[in-house]
C-alpha cells in the first residue's frame, strides 16, 4: 500500500492535472474542434471542465482514502486529458502539446516506474513519530497554482467560475496539506509561519 506522502503527492497530481485541463479547455486554439478557437468557451468545454471537476474531486477523496478505484479514476481524468487535447497539436502545439505531454508523463510514472516506497519517519518538534512530510505535493500544488494564475491573467478569464473554481481548488488543497506543518512549527515557537498567513489574510479582500 502506498504511504502517506506518496498518497498525497498522487493527489496534488491528480488535481493540478485537472486544473490545467479545466483551464486549457478554455485557452487552448482548437478552431475545429470541441474546445473551439481560444477564449472561446463552447457547451463541450464547460460540460468538460465540470465533468473534469467532478473526477478530481473523487479522484483526490479516494486517493487519500487509499481506494482501490483511485487508479481507475487517475487513469480516466489523465486518459480524457490526453484524448481531448492531443487533437489541438496542429493549431496549438503550446496548450495542447504541454497539457497532454504532462498527463503521459504521469502516466508513464504509474505504468513503468512508480513503485511504492517506505518514507523514513520523520520526529516532529512534539516528539511523535510519523511518515515523511507531503512537501513535494505541496510544492507540486504551488506551481501548478502559480502556472494557473499566469495563464488566467494572461488570457483575461478571470470572469469564469469554472476558471476560478479550478484556482480555488489548488489553492484549498495546498493549504490543506501545509496548514498542520506550519501549525506544528507555531506550537514548536518558530513565528516564520506568520508570514504565509499573513499573506493569505491580505488576499482576502481581493475576493
Amino acid at each position: 500500500m502506498d504511504g502517506i506522502p506518496d498518497r498525497r503527492l498522487r493527489a496534488a497530481q491528480l488535481a493540478g492535472a485537472a486544473a490545467i485541463g479545466i483551464l486549457g479547455s478554455f485557452v487552448v486554439d482548437m478552431p475545429s474542434g470541441a474546445f473551439g478557437a481560444a477564449v472561446h468557451f463552447t457547451g463541450a468545454g464547460a460540460a468538460y471542465a465540470v465533468g473534469l471537476g467532478v473526477l478530481a474531486a473523487a479522484g483526490v477523496l479516494l486517493t487519500l482514502r487509499a481506494h482501490r478505484a483511485a487508479s481507475a479514476v487517475r487513469l480516466l481524468l489523465l486518459g480524457a486529458n490526453i484524448v481531448f487535447f492531443l487533437p489541438g497539436l496542429a493549431t496549438d502545439p503550446v496548450i495542447a502539446g504541454g497539457i497532454a505531454t504532462f498527463c503521459i508523463a504521469l502516466l508513464s510514472r504509474d505504468v513503468f516506474s512508480y513503485r511504492p516506497r517506505t518514507r523514513r519517519e520523520v520526529r516532529d518538534p512534539a516528539g511523535s513519530t510519523r511518515p515523511g512530510q507531503g512537501g513535494p505535493a505541496v510544492r507540486h500544488l504551488l506551481l501548478v497554482s502559480l502556472l494557473a494564475t499566469v495563464v488566467i491573467a494572461g488570457y483575461g478569464i478571470s470572469d469564469r467560475i469554472e476558471a476560478l473554481l479550478a484556482c480555488t481548488l489548488l489553492a484549498v488543497l495546498s493549504l490543506g496539506l501545509s496548514a498542520p506543518r506550519l501549525l506544528r512549527r507555531l506550537r514548536a515557537g518558530r513565528r516564520w509561519p506568520l508570514i504565509p498567513a499573513a499573506f493569505v489574510l491580505a488576499a482576502v479582500p481581493a475576493w
